[in-house]
């Protein structure tokens, strides 16, 4: 009996507890994990705002030539890099109408800050890119005034291009990182 009390006594002497040095020294290895950390993170984060954005562009595209091909009714996606906006418009004409008026917007959006629009393949324009969706599934690129655009939209950071958005006028619609 007495060797059973004496085991139990040296249990409960080696389970006291940490010390405050053993703490100290936990605690200093998780902030130093922590601030290796923060700096991936953060820059993983802004990415992130660059695909979103990117993502969010090629989804609109993709519905507003969807809703053309089964609607049959004009549709057009709207990009203005000096507003950092996008919208999609409808029109009330079946396609090859006289006169289509675009006046309801179905979707429109707002880059967010640290992101920025550009047209044209290079990324350094910001004129307007219109891209009107044909119920063939084809498209039609212009830009203001009904000139020519090569239909490419540009996500970029200011200085460099992070995805480019490219509509052909097969109607093919891609998204490209750098």
């Amino acid at each position: 009996m007495k060797l059973l009390i004496r085991k139990v006594a040296k249990i409960r002497s080696c389970s006291a507890g940490f010390t405050l040095t053993e703490m100290v020294i936990v605690l200093a290895l998780i902030l130093a994990l922590i601030a290796i950390a923060i700096p991936s993170i953060v820059t993983w984060r802004i990415n992130m705002s660059f695909k979103q954005t990117a993502s969010q562009m090629t989804e609109l595209l993709r519905d507003a030539r969807s809703r053309t091909v089964s609607d049959s009714i004009q549709y057009k996606v709207v990009f203005k890099p000096n507003s950092s906006s996008y919208k999609m418009l409808r029109s009330q004409k079946a396609y090859n109408s006289a006169a289509a008026d675009y006046k309801y917007i179905v979707q429109g959006y707002t880059v967010p800050a640290g992101v920025t629009m550009r047209s044209y393949s290079s990324g350094t324009s910001t004129q307007n890119v219109s891209i009107e969706f044909k119920p063939n599934g084809t498209a039609n690129l212009s830009g203001p005034g009904g000139s020519t655009t090569d239909g490419n939209i540009c996500v970029n950071d200011g200085t460099k291009r992070k995805y480019l958005i490219s509509v052909a006028q097969t109607g093919r619609i891609s998204m490209l990182k750098k």
